[in-house]
Order: C-alpha cells, then structure tokens, then sequence
C-alpha cells in the first residue's frame, strides 16, 4: 500500500504490548518526503496492557525460537536494545541480561538425601517416562544442555545450564507497556481507554465506537490479543486463526532471600511425583483436606523468574479454568490436564462457548472478567510445584504468596503470530496478534514489522511466515 498522507489516521484496537509496540514504531520510523500518520489506539479496558502484557514473566529470548520464527526473535532483540538505548537503559522496566537453568526435581526424593549419587542413578531418575534431563517447558523450545551448575544449593534437584548464555534477558512487562504509552503519547499518540469498537464500514473506512463515536481511517490494525478473532467476527471482518491459551501465574516472596547465582537466572523446571505430591498440593496452602483434593496434583514443568524486588514469578500450568458458569458442551476436553504436545500447536476453535457467552476455554468475552475466573486448584498445583523446587518457596514453611493471577495467551495453529494484511479482499485491515507465550519477547520486532508493512516501507525482515492469509476459513 501507500504511505500515509497528511490526513491519513491508523486506528489500532488493543493496548497490549503488541498495540503499544506497533504505536511506537508508527510514531518514530521516519517515512522519507511523507508525512506520519496520526495514530489512535483504542483499548477496552480503563488499565493499559491488562491481560497478558502485564501478567506475563516478561522473558526476552533471542535464540529460543525454530528457524522460521528466528529472524523476528532477532530482530525483536535488536528493538529491544535500540529502547533500552533511547530510554534510559531500560531501567524504567527493569532489564536485566539474565542466564537460563534447567532442572528435574523429584517430588518423591527425601530432602536430606545425597545428591551426590552415582551419575549412572541420577541418569536414569531424572530421563524416567522417557522425559530427557535438564527441565521441561509445555511450549518453549529449550536448548539441548548437559552442563551442570553448582550454584544451585537452595533449589532441589539438579540444575543445568540451558544453551548460550548472552541472549536472555528479563524485563517487568507492566512497567514497559505504562512506560510505553507515556512514550507515544510525548509523540502524539491519540490515547482512548474503556472505548469499544461496535462496528465498521470498509467501504467508507469508518469505525463505529460503543458510544455512538465514528472515527474515520485509512489503515485498521487489530491486536487484541486472544480476542482478535472475537473481535474480527463482530465487525464482519474475514476469519482469523487465533485461539487462547490460558495460563496460571503466581508472585512468591521466598522465606530468604535467594543467592546472587540463582536471583541472576531464568529457572525451567520439570517436576514428577508420584502419591506424596498430592499432600504436598494440600499442605502448600494450609487448606483443609475437601474431596476434590486429590484431582489437585501439581504442575510438572514450571518456570521461575527472580524479580528485582526479591520476589519470584512462577508459572506454567496451563489448564482452563474450572468457573462458576455453566461447562461449554465439550467440557470434557476444555477442563482436562494439559497436553504433553505444545499448545501452541492445537487448532484454534470458535466453538464450544459456554451457554452464558464466554468464547473457548472459558475465555469471557471482556478482559475484565478474567479476573474472576482465577482457579484456586490450579493455583495449589502451581504452589505444590514451587514448593518441590525450594523449600524457600514452600507458603507452608514461611514463604507468602503475594498474588495469584490468570491470563489468557493468543494462539495459533502453527505458533507462529499473525501479522499483515487481514485478506479476502479486506484492504487496510491488518492483524497483529497469535504470539503465544512469545509476546514479551516478539513485541517490539512485531511492532517495527507492523508498522513498516503499513507504513509501506520495506520490512525488515521477511514477513511472508507471519501473513495471516495462511490459514483459509
């Protein structure tokens, strides 16, 4: 398409990071001999980055990615240290270049017993089930690892270093999306919080606000996360292939302060366990034993990010909620464990919304409602899990769990995001959204992409893996 012109207006929905992103770069890329456009991002929601954005481990890996994700993962680092560079180093966020471990921990193991046992045991109990050693991930792509590290004493069970070790880095996501939108309104950015899109006219290129409001444009860019697909069939726009992944997260403060070699890194943990671990799950919260206790269990692959205020993040189950609304009609798979395949891999549905409107997975269809849709069993299995992986963890032995939370991810079929052109004939409608548990990490080199192809200069990298065209309705 062509570059804007004077009167041109780009109207994004959604103000997760992946909005905010493609706001910035909108702003900033310069457009030889053009003039930039006004851009204006709407977000539903009265907070910025509500969902995801602000509730995930704010992880940035450069290399963990297969090859046809790669080049973005680059790119997105090199946009990563380009705003660390114009912003204060990113110290408004909290960067930091960390290491990554992996560790299998044995729920079964008595905690006084050696661990320096014969390397041909230890082998065999940490590959059982066919599991290989060195931690797990229900959806990164972990670097093969055989180095063992010996600055683990707190941590139960064994820790390897996991691959190259100068292309990680943590940020806190909430701090870097409230310092974005700061960032794009200083440059003009047309900010409008609780405001919803009602419908839209392709033809006259207007946008319908819930308040009767209309906004004329020239470019729409949808990036409303796990609702991108909710929010293309309300303004009869084409098909896109995004569902949600939900996931549950927890802030521990530890009983002690952790030791500078493992505040300084990234933790995946695979954890197994067999009838033990179940009363780990109850006593983790100090709960009375009731009869649904036993479905409870634990998390078997978690990962633990260290934050600057001495806390650690943990997350990795991925089981939807079990809510107070009525099950969706194929509740037998909405509410199962999760799947040992990634489930950046499973197809996305439209179907299978509850009777009381909540789209897949039990997904409401406003972010304000997943608040209250937290699980508490889910919650359990998390705090089972941390606690199997450092007694300083353990909420039972002096450890506080400082928050408890929910976020739904937006998926894709393939796991690779949705970025370009919307298709079937829709001109100047994009997409901007499918990053899984990759959103922190591919934000900024989304962004620059996004607003490269509707800014009709040449992208940076080869978008042609990214075209939502690929998958047909």
């Amino acid at each position: 398409m062509e570059s804007p012109s004077p009167r041109d207006r780009v109207i994004l929905i959604g103000g997760g990071i992946i909005g905010l992103c493609t706001a910035y770069y909108l702003l900033t890329l310069e457009c030889p001999d053009r003039h930039p456009p006004n851009v204006t991002l709407l977000e539903r929601t009265e907070t910025i980055a509500c969902g995801a954005s602000s509730r995930a481990a704010g992880l940035v890996m450069r290399e963990w990615h297969d090859g046809r994700v790669l080049p973005l993962s680059r790119s997105s680092w090199k946009c990563w240290e380009e705003m660390n560079r114009k912003m204060d180093d990113g110290k408004g966020w909290n960067w930091r270049n960390i290491g990554a471990w992996g560790m299998d921990v044995d729920m079964d193991m008595d905690e006084d017993q050696d661990e320096d046992q014969d390397e041909d045991q230890d082998e065999d109990s940490n590959n059982k089930d066919g599991k290989e050693k060195g931690g797990r991930s229900q959806y990164r792509l972990l670097p093969e690892t055989r180095e063992r590290v010996e600055e683990a004493e707190e941590m139960r069970g064994r820790a390897y270093k996991l691959g190259k070790q100068d292309c990680i880095a943590a940020v806190d996501p909430a701090l870097f999306c409230q310092t974005l939108l700061s960032k794009c309104q200083s440059l003009g950015l047309d900010y409008h919080a609780s405001t919803q899109a009602a419908s839209l006219d392709t033809a006259n290129k207007t946008i319908t606000l819930a308040d009767k409001e209309t906004l004329g444009y020239s470019t729409l860019v949808l990036s409303s996360g796990p609702w991108t697909a909710h929010l293309a069939r309300a303004l009869n726009l084409p098909g896109v292939a995004i569902s949600n992944l939900p996931g549950h997260s927890v802030i521990i403060r530890p009983s002690r302060s952790l030791s500078d070699g493992v505040v300084r890194h990234c933790m995946f943990v695979g954890v197994d366990a067999g009838v033990e671990g179940f009363k780990v799950a109850r006593s983790a919260t100090g709960d009375e034993d009731d009869e649904d206790d036993d479905t409870a269990g634990w998390t078997d692959s978690i990962e633990l990010v260290c934050r600057p205020d001495g806390t650690v993040y943990v997350a990795g189950e991925n089981s939807a909620p079990r809510s107070s609304r009525p099950p969706p009609p194929s509740s037998s798979s909405s509410s199962r464990p999760p799947s040992s395949r990634p489930p950046s891999s499973r197809p996305p549905s439209s179907s299978h919304a509850s009777s009381s409107g909540g789209l897949p997975n039990h997904l409401p269809l406003t972010p304000e409602d997943v608040l209250s849709l937290t699980d508490k069993k889910l919650v359990k299995r998390l705090l089972c899990s941390a606690a199997a992986t450092s007694r300083l963890l353990d909420v039972s032995r002096g450890a506080t769990l400082v928050k408890s939370q929910l976020c739904y991810r937006p998926v894709t079929p393939d796991g690779r995001p949705l970025l370009g052109p919307i298709g079937e004939g829709v001109n100047d409608v994009f997409v901007a959204a499918g990053h899984g548990p990759w959103g922190i990490t591919l934000g900024p080199g989304s962004g620059r992409l996004m607003a490269e192809l509707v800014l009709g200069l040449k992208p940076s990298i080869d978008p042609k893996a990214f075209d939502p065209s690929r998958f047909r309705f």
